[in-house]
């Protein structure tokens, strides 16, 4: 006979609805016309944080409800809850929940906030900012003082407590709910009283039925549930498989979700007006390929130099790592460098380049430091040579016929210049612990987060805004030739 999950109490449902939350929510839901499952969430306006707009309570199907403990596995830890109409089976259903919308701390979760996933699905999506602590709503009635709370915060139990009970008798449970501490376990037969011991921040996910007419189920978990480590009483088998992080990456790769990074620069972007971005006339490039400057064996070898802790460079988008990080490069040596070779000595150039050069450990000192003694930190297998050959064939078009791009120092420094900033780029760029892989987007954002970096490359137009270069992802629809870096 094979193991079900076991049953920790049941209620009641006899007024066709459902009101949820902490206190006070409940209340106010007790109080609000019932919500029917709603197609779009309204968002509060203004501030970073994102928090929807709530009533509390929800239509759901009349009859038993039961309700079940999720526990961390091989213990007896409660790290979640999950409730669910006795018509429900709950493993079917908590495991449709969890991939439409998930824990947003856990990889491939789907959206932590309602959207048409979620509704094509029939879930509806509770985050941390949406209840509890952070919606005022009904405290005043109850008496609830946040500060008083606060300052009897070192004699509480920590965790996350929420309710879910029959809007008939929503107002009688929370007077009695009140007179128990928060962390008392309270099963009633219209409701349940429910608390994560440990958790923080408290997140919830209700499942309606097929109509979308009435809820049917309902998940409450907290930051630190994780549902790789996370089973039903009773059970053995986890809710999620933990993959690894190479099968992470390859159906990361399989959604091709943006992997260039270039719509998180528009959404960026478009939020911080106070940027000063070039206009469409002053971006430069894209440059012919074959006048690239670094080769892969150049771009590797300052990725491992000793101090620089980068990511690997990884098929299919090696390429369009090696292409963008290219383009800034020469994007550079093109606003910056080529004027500045109309000075007089190596010293005057880095002067102007550089002018908080003698300001200690930052960014401008050190340029001036690899700009006038070019051969202090060699790199192993960097050919400064070919660089410096290649740097020179690019800035001598774009410069005056008495340069100094024909002085053999100042192309010297210029390279160390590259090498350094390119360290910085790729140390900037580790936005992904878990991928352990260099993909475009990570040198996108690496830049982008980083004032220096920014201002530098900001002329770049491949980097703000890609190649018309297609590339081939194994079993997805983005079939393409990737631009391969100048050998």
């Amino acid at each position: 006979m094979m193991a079900k999950p076991q049953v920790y109490s049941q209620f009641t449902v006899t007024s066709g609805s459902l009101c949820y939350g902490a206190l006070h929510n409940i209340w106010d839901g007790a109080t609000s016309p019932i919500q029917q499952f709603p197609t779009f969430v309204a968002r509060h306006a203004g501030g970073t944080v994102k928090a929807q707009i709530l009533q509390y309570n929800v239509t759901a199907k009349n009859g038993t409800w039961n309700s079940f403990q999720l526990v961390a596995k091989d213990t007896d830890r409660v790290c979640a809850w999950f409730v669910s109409h006795s018509d429900v089976d709950p493993e079917v259903e908590i495991d449709k929940i969890l991939h439409v919308s998930g824990s947003p701390y856990e990889d491939d979760s789907g959206s932590q906030f309602n959207n048409e996933n979620t509704v094509a699905e029939a879930v509806l999506a509770i985050g941390r900012y949406d209840w509890g602590y952070y919606d005022n709503r009904g405290k005043e009635e109850l008496g609830i003082d946040d500060e008083a709370n606060l300052a009897n915060f070192d004699t509480q139990v920590f965790g996350e407590g929420a309710g879910l009970v029959d809007f008939g008798t929503a107002k009688t449970k929370v007077m009695q709910w009140q007179k128990n501490e928060p962390h008392e376990i309270d099963t009633q037969p219209g409701g349940i009283w429910m608390f994560i011991p440990g958790g923080e921040y408290m997140f919830g996910r209700f499942g309606f039925d097929e109509s979308r007419t009435a809820a049917r189920s309902f998940l409450f978990f907290t930051t630190h549930t994780y549902f790789t480590h996370t089973t039903f009483v009773g059970l053995d088998q986890t809710l999620r498989v933990e993959v690894s992080d190479e099968e992470k990456f390859q159906r990361f790769l399989r959604k091709g979700r943006d992997l260039e990074g270039l719509e998180k620069l528009k959404q960026i972007t478009s939020r911080e007006s106070s940027l000063q971005l070039p206009t469409e006339s002053e971006y430069l490039g894209p440059y012919d390929i074959h006048q690239y400057i670094l080769t892969s064996t150049d771009l590797n070898a300052i990725r491992i130099r000793p101090g620089v802790k980068a990511n690997k460079f990884v098929e299919p988008l090696q390429e369009l790592c090696y292409t963008c990080l290219n383009e800034i490069i020469m994007s550079y040596l093109e606003f910056f460098i080529a004027p500045a070779s109309s000075h007089d000595t190596v010293a005057a150039a880095a002067a102007s380049l550089f002018p908080r050069h003698s300001e200690f450990d930052t960014v401008d000192s050190c340029m001036y430091s690899f700009l006038t003694r070019p051969y202090s930190d060699p790199i192993p297998n960097f050919d400064s040579g070919a660089v410096g050959r290649r740097a020179k064939a690019f800035l001598i078009p774009r410069c005056e016929d008495n340069s100094l791009v024909r002085d053999d120092n100042f192309i010297a420094g210029v390279c160390a210049c590259i090498a350094f900033l390119l360290s910085e780029v790729l140390d900037h760029s580790r936005n992904c612990a878990w991928r352990g892989k260099l993909i475009p987007v990570d040198i996108r954002l690496g830049v982008f987060n980083d004032d220096a970096l920014r201002n530098m490359f900001k002329y770049s137009r491949v980097f703000w805004k890609g190649v018309d270069q297609p590339f081939q992802v194994a079993g997805s629809s983005h079939a393409t030739e990737p631009v391969r870096a100048s050998e």
